[in-house]
């Protein structure tokens, strides 16, 4: 009878080799069994034994004996690894790297070409590469959803610092209403004066629609500071800021910029 190990790393020069409980389990034909002293390995049809050892008590280790009647031979059989083996043996390095080290032969035991072909992608290079995840095409309910009345969702953002005004003015204030879809844009000369010049197109917006502002959507520049955050929060007003060097979630802005 034949115990096949499947799954196993096979080192043809180790001193010791170690066989796994587990794996041996999953050949179906063969059953493990222990005592103090020693173990055997037995066909599970027959009751036949394949094999027998003993317990090595320095070690807490069971031995198999190869070399009895009962186990005559032993039969090995290796795969050669591939690039995509050596690729994250080397802690997932370029494939043309790989081929470098292999036509140099700058590692042992590494074979001295490989196929030309490309190995097929490894998933956590790609994951691991990934800077953000994508942005969803279409606005569903929930966070994303389009705003239900005027004033319910405002986006905010600065631009500028690219050529200045006949009025000394460097910077664009630009909001934007989500319901409407009206734009204002508010000439500034500096970016300090962003926060005062919304908190006056607030008041006055809020008095011309008798509607109060429900969420703002800002990055995180210069309208996330001190004197905004409580001015927000004496007006019960919630301030939602898009991820950091994500431009893609206030694309709104952006467009109009």
């Amino acid at each position: 009878m034949h115990i096949i190990l499947q799954n196993i790393l096979y080192i043809p020069n180790a001193a010791v080799r170690l066989i796994s409980v587990s794996m041996l389990a999953c050949d179906s034909q063969a059953i493990a069994h222990f005592d103090k002293a020693s173990c055997w390995i037995t066909n599970k049809s027959t009751g036949g034994i394949i094999a027998r050892g003993s317990l090595l008590p320095t070690k807490n280790l069971y031995t198999l004996n190869l070399l009895s009647p009962h186990a005559e031979h032993t039969f090995t059989i290796s795969h050669a690894p591939d690039i995509a083996t050596w690729h994250r043996r080397l802690g997932h390095a370029n494939y043309q790297a790989v081929r470098e080290m292999a036509k140099n032969g700058l590692i042992p035991g590494m074979p001295t070409n490989f196929p030309l072909a490309n190995p097929p992608k490894c998933e956590f290079c790609v994951l691991g590469k990934q800077m953000k995840t994508s942005v969803p095409k279409m606005r569903k309910e929930g966070l994303g959803h389009k705003a239900t009345r005027v004033l319910e969702k405002v986006w905010v953002d600065l631009s500028g610092q690219h050529l200045r005004s006949r009025m000394g003015n460097e910077y664009v204030m630009d909001i934007i209403d989500d319901f409407t879809s009206q734009l204002w844009s508010i000439p500034l000369k500096n970016k300090d004066d962003s926060f005062p010049e919304l908190k006056a197109w607030q008041l006055a917006h809020e008095s011309e629609t008798s509607q109060k502002i429900g969420t703002y959507i800002t990055d995180q520049g210069e309208l996330k500071c001190n004197k905004m955050e409580e001015w927000l929060k004496s007006h019960g007003i919630e301030q939602r800021f898009t991820a950091p060097y994500t431009s893609a979630h206030i694309g709104r802005i952006e467009h109009m910029h």
